[in-house]
């Protein structure tokens, strides 16, 4: 039961009182932290926390203070029993998460109950066989491939295009949630986020503290037996096996995915959402379901494009993404997929027709008849891009040789996307996606998450959120006070 929530103005308060009482040596050590922490605004999460607690029982902690807390952890690479320690140690930090008192200060039991009201994952115990042993290792830089012949992309794009697929009731909805009312709006208010933006998506590989071989619960170490098939016991059920192609070795863990925008005004890499997925499961799927749960979360800001690597290079995402009128700009996998075919037109590797001259034609603009796109593509030699060898024998038209190409089906919208492939804006957009690699490495290594060693996915989860939720503070403070 919650009496009540400390509002941000009963905090700044709060906080301007203690600060006006604590050394000038201690303030300089947390000074960028009172920064951040004064420009939160945690009333919009309030109403959210609310849900999670009961209206009856006994009075609970403060979840307003709770959540500061999180993100002091977050901001300092802290577990709950160093934090525990270090309030019990200085005022500061006990006025920056907004305990008045050395008697408010949670157990560390209470703030990992607080995680559990954050994200209700059910992360019991668990006892199973071992998976088997790894031994086959990909190549340098390769991705795991999607599974043969399952489809699993055909029926979840189809599951989602009829509704079939509800997210609403997932256990990280809420974080998601309080993330885009407390950090996310702001940010769009004041100009860092424009409402019609360009996403950049990834996983990321995210290791589980916890050991892939379990905890053996049986005998037969001392029948002599020492490599047994038997069930163990695992401390972190939810994690699985996947391949990290940066390292080139096989993890256990999972996959964050990330959605990114990359504010060009401001040079800023700002993430908007992330969510952990099975190690083991294709960014592929993981991308569509993100992109769902995106707009469900987001209903006022509108996706132009959405930036993606060779991972993501399937036709269901092409149908899915033209069905929401987003503009793909994902890089083509050689090993994925075949060339077009029309009549006897040759194209490259990148679905760009061939003129005669074995040179690549210009694409020269698009138009809708009926459901049906055309592409319209050029001489290069008449447009001015390449010099050709066979300009005076290919065609006797000044205008020169054309091809038209209708786009049908699911692989056609593939090759010839809204931003041609191959064109300056393709380029230019494509490059934004490197914004994403960034967010990746601030919030594995700036941030610590990759050497945590937590074997939990709700506290991977936990933290991921707080990370971002700093970079956008961080990012609103240098705007704000240029």
């Amino acid at each position: 039961m919650l009496t009540s929530c400390q509002t941000t103005e009963c905090y700044l308060n709060n906080l301007n009182f203690a600060i006006a009482k604590i050394p000038l040596e201690i303030l300089d050590e947390f000074q960028s932290d009172i920064q951040l922490f004064k420009m939160m605004d945690l009333d919009p999460a309030v109403p959210l926390l609310l849900t999670r607690y009961s209206k009856t029982g006994r009075p609970g902690i403060d979840p307003i203070k709770l959540f500061r807390s999180h993100l002091f952890e977050s901001r300092h690479k802290l577990n709950h029993k160093e934090f525990r320690k270090i309030l019990h140690r200085s005022s500061m930090v006990r006025a920056l998460c907004g305990f008045e008192s050395i008697d408010e200060i949670p157990s560390v039991g209470t703030l990992y109950n607080f995680d559990e009201r954050l994200v209700p994952t059910k992360e019991k115990l668990v006892i199973r066989a071992p998976y088997g042993k790894k031994t086959k290792k990909l190549k340098l830089g390769e991705k795991l491939p999607e599974k043969k012949g399952v489809k699993r992309t055909t029926r979840i794009a189809k599951a989602i295009l009829e509704g079939r697929i509800d997210l609403s009731n997932s256990p990280e909805r809420l974080m998601q949630i309080i993330f885009a009312e407390v950090v996310v709006k702001p940010s769009i208010k004041i100009g860092l986020i424009d409402p019609n933006i360009t996403l950049s998506g990834d996983g990321t590989c995210l290791e589980t503290g916890a050991s892939s071989y379990g905890r053996k619960i049986c005998d037969c170490k001392s029948k002599g037996v020492w490599s047994c098939k038997c069930e163990r016991r695992y401390s972190d059920p939810l994690a699985t096996p996947g391949w990290d192609s940066h390292k080139n070795r096989w993890f256990y863990g999972y996959t964050a995915f990330i959605l990114n925008t990359f504010s060009k005004k401001h040079h800023k890499d700002l993430p908007l959402y992330v969510r952990l997925f099975e190690a083991r499961r294709h960014d592929s799927i993981s991308s569509m379901i993100a992109l769902q749960e995106f707009q469900e979360i987001y209903p006022d800001l509108r996706i132009k494009h959405f930036l993606g690597d060779s991972a993501m290079d399937v036709n269901p995402i092409y149908t899915l993404l033209n069905h929401w009128d987003i503009s793909a700009v994902i890089d083509l996998n050689a090993h994925r997929g075949r060339k077009p075919k029309v009549g006897d037109i040759r194209f490259d590797q990148s679905g760009q027709p061939i003129c005669p001259g074995e040179l690549p034609m210009t694409y020269y603009g698009s138009w809708k008849r009926g459901y049906t796109t055309r592409v319209k593509y050029r001489c290069p030699d008449k447009t001015g891009d390449y010099a050709c060898p066979l300009a005076e024998y290919c065609s006797e038209k000044p205008y020169g040789r054309v091809y038209t190409i209708s786009i049908h089906t699911e692989e056609d919208l593939r090759f010839y996307t809204k931003i041609p492939r191959n064109s300056k804006k393709w380029y230019r957009l494509y490059k934004e996606r490197s914004s994403v690699e960034r967010t990746n490495k601030q919030l594995l290594i700036d941030h610590g998450i990759e050497n945590s060693m937590i074997r939990s996915k709700r506290r991977n989860f936990i933290q991921c959120i707080f990370a971002c939720i700093d970079i956008h503070l961080k990012a609103q403070y240098e705007v704000l006070n240029k």
